[in-house]
């Protein structure tokens, strides 16, 4: 087969393999189970997924959520900070469909709040230690601040990303993140749970999500 222009090449029988592995371990450590359409922005893949009653998803753009909805999926959390130049489309999708937006500081907070009128679901975006984005989880001033600017909007709780896992050399060194980013969900959920008795803590990255074992406490992953 010659190829002259980027084209998808997918093991099919691989690919269902692979989610299967990931749903069984989200069934065994009672998680809900919001994979990430990153690499796999596609359609037909989105399809391999709904197969095995797949009804979430995480997204890394407004542009991949609209994508997404477009094709029926209706359940999305846009795993990326809060972008007040979108403003108009999240308002859109959030009609349509359960939006699920990032609020990484508590300047984001104040943007959300001057910018719209209609109630967002939001997740606080916490730096357990991978220092791409998010508030990190020791400054609970600031955390308590942005969740008290957002009263209007529908808090879901705390998610985080362990990008770091992807430079790790072992996998002890994987799973020692994992544990940290899991103590640190752990504290602030039950330091936030009395007032918002719903809440969640959601991680999400594929190499700590394929290894570990230890998931207390945590409720969503990501992979």
């Amino acid at each position: 087969m010659k190829i002259s222009e980027p084209t998808l090449l997918l093991d099919i029988q691989q690919c269902r393999q692979n989610i299967q592995k990931m749903i069984k371990k989200a069934k065994k450590h009672d998680l809900i189970f919001r994979p990430h359409f990153k690499t796999h922005q596609s359609i037909q893949i989105g399809e391999i997924f709904k197969e095995f009653d797949v009804n979430k998803i995480t997204v890394s753009s407004v542009e991949m959520a609209d994508y997404f909805a477009n094709a029926g999926w209706n359940d999305i959390t846009i795993a990326f900070p809060f972008n007040l130049l979108e403003i108009n489309k999240i308002e859109e999708l959030s009609d349509k469909i359960n939006l699920n937006i990032l609020v990484s500081s508590e300047e984001s907070a104040k943007k959300i709040i001057d910018s719209t009128n209609i109630s967002l679901n939001y997740f606080i975006e916490i730096d357990a230690g991978y220092h791409r984005s998010g508030i990190l989880a020791d400054e609970i001033a600031q955390i308590q601040r942005a969740i008290h600017l957002l009263s209007q909007h529908n808090f879901k709780g705390f998610l985080t990303h362990s990008g770091n896992t992807y430079q790790a050399q072992s996998t002890n060194e994987i799973l020692f993140i994992h544990q940290q980013t899991t103590l640190i969900m752990k504290d602030l959920k039950s330091r936030f749970t009395t007032q918002f008795p719903k809440i969640i803590a959601s991680v999400g990255d594929t190499p700590s999500c394929s290894l570990a074992e230890n998931f207390e406490n945590i409720d969503e992953i990501r992979p």
